[in-house]
């Protein structure tokens, strides 16, 4: 593929990812908030799920754009990178951590004699979560890094 190609795909790659992150992170948000005063375990769960979709779409996004980005010339690269200090995705998935840590708490207050089935179930998302994250890290694969 030719370098202009590759960047077409990789912006056409960031769009989606943020436009379904946005629109998934909207949802769950809206989702949080109605559940808390209306509490329905079976919304709560889907908010959980719909919280690890959010999170299994921007490291699917951003594993493509890893793999665009590592044919492209380091001149190109260094473009598409954020400066250290505003690298998004280390933040993304701390506010997916934070929003699982809502929901577990929702699910907490509201069926305490579960308690321990919410800590397992909290337990192993996170470690989905911080799988996907550290899979869809172009480092840890060899590849240039572009940052999201």
């Amino acid at each position: 593929m030719e370098p202009s190609e590759l960047h077409e795909w990789s912006r056409h790659y960031d769009s989606t990812q943020w436009t379904v992150t946005a629109i998934l992170t909207a949802a769950v948000g809206g989702l949080l908030v109605y559940s808390a005063d209306h509490f329905d375990i079976v919304l709560s769960l889907g908010g959980v799920a719909l919280t690890l979709l959010t999170g299994f779409f921007a490291a699917s996004f951003r594993s493509l754009r890893a793999r665009l980005h590592s044919q492209l010339p380091e001149d190109d690269i260094r473009y598409l990178r954020s400066l250290p200090m505003f690298r998004q995705w280390p933040v993304h998935i701390t506010v997916l951590l934070v929003i699982l840590i809502l929901w577990l708490r929702l699910l907490m207050v509201n069926r305490p004699a579960l308690c321990w089935l919410w800590i397992i179930g909290w337990v192993v998302c996170t470690a989905v979560v911080v799988y996907w994250a550290r899979a869809a890290d172009p480092a840890a694969k060899g590849l240039k890094r572009p940052d999201a």
